[in-house]
């Protein structure tokens, strides 16, 4: 390990040995860990850091006066907290809404965090809980993750983009069905859907792009560094998007939707459009600006002919279009029947 270790870095390592006895350490038995794994440090720098470390609130304790004083780290505790009904209820609301997710390494921390917060509340307000698993539950299967996230390549993309430094990937593309060396600027790690998901710069296609991290096959942290390309901001990058996928174009779409398929998007799906506009005659027109036509021409198609197209006229061939091929297809299969 480099002698020159960066600051937060040296700090991270201080919280972890702090932490391994709860007597605690003196400074020199610090600085000697320190030396042991090939870091050089002063006594007051290791001073310093402590100093830093309690300003940033971490629990950072002492005990006795001068040579002889130990450091040491409280572990974080709740102690005299009472919960009202409804958050014993959002625990278990928490709690339930976590459990589809274990897999992935910080849903399970969490979900242990929550069962201990559980646990330690008074045994009546348990019994609530115990009560309620069968009257109150919550579907939460769209979180779901598709595989298991390697989480040393999270850990190592997470460094990347606080250290903004680019990565050399091998991706597989699920749009293209290829697999091929990348070079991208790695902006932020998000999870959706019970998966991780890159943001960057990809030097490839360049432009913004996102990677799914179960189908990074190999990854490389470089040397090069880089700054973020016209001001990004990630709710801007997803704001056109209508689902998982994002494309570069821009469209105003118009739908009009008629009788049921009205009433179930209104019901269900609302929450999809930048607006809703309501006819008199139980027709709506959903409008929503998108980047790419691909995933709401396959979800206009579910409706079948409860959903018109009006605009734009590039999705509106895009649907007879695929009519057409779906009536070849079935007059096909007809033929050979």
């Amino acid at each position: 390990m480099p002698g020159d270790l960066r600051e937060i870095e040296r700090q991270l390592l201080l919280i972890t040995f702090l932490s391994q006895r709860k007597e605690g350490f003196t400074v020199e038995e610090i600085k000697n860990w320190f030396h042991s794994m090939g870091i050089e440090v002063s006594t007051r720098t290791i001073r310093r850091d402590m100093d830093a470390l309690s300003e940033a609130h971490v629990p950072v304790c002492e005990d006795g006066e001068g040579r002889d004083t130990r450091y040491f780290i409280n572990k974080y505790t709740l102690k005299d907290v009472t919960f009202s009904v409804s958050e014993i209820l959002g625990l278990y609301f928490l709690r339930e809404l976590i459990k589809p997710i274990k897999t992935v390494e910080l849903a399970d921390d969490a979900y242990t965090l929550i069962d201990r917060m559980i646990a330690s509340i008074p045994e009546i307000n348990r019994t609530y809980i115990d009560r309620i698993k069968d009257t109150f539950k919550i579907d939460s299967g769209y979180l779901i993750p598709d595989e298991k996230t390697d989480m040393n390549l999270l850990e190592t993309l997470q460094n990347a983009v606080e250290d903004k430094n680019s990565v050399d990937m091998v991706y597989y593309s699920y749009s293209s069905n290829y697999t091929g060396r990348r070079i991208v600027d790695p902006y932020l790690v998000y999870f959706r859907d019970g998966n991780y998901y890159l943001v960057g710069y990809c030097h490839n296609d360049e432009g913004i792009r996102e990677f799914k991290l179960t189908r990074i096959r190999d990854l490389k942290v470089t040397n090069n560094t880089f700054e973020y390309r016209n001001g990004f901001n990630f709710d801007e990058y997803r704001r056109y998007s209508f689902d998982r996928l994002r494309g570069e174009g821009h469209y105003l779409v118009k739908i009009r939707f008629a009788g049921e398929a009205a009433r179930y998007v209104k019901e269900f799906e609302r929450y999809r459009a930048d607006e809703i506009v309501e006819e008199g005659n139980g027709d709506i027109i959903f409008i929503k600006e998108v980047s790419m036509l691909n995933e709401i021409k396959r979800w206009v198609l579910g409706y079948g002919s409860g959903a018109l197209v009006l605009e734009p006229e590039e999705l509106v061939e895009e649907i007879k279009n695929e009519i057409a091929a779906l009536r070849c297809r079935y007059d096909e299969v007809q033929r050979c029947t």
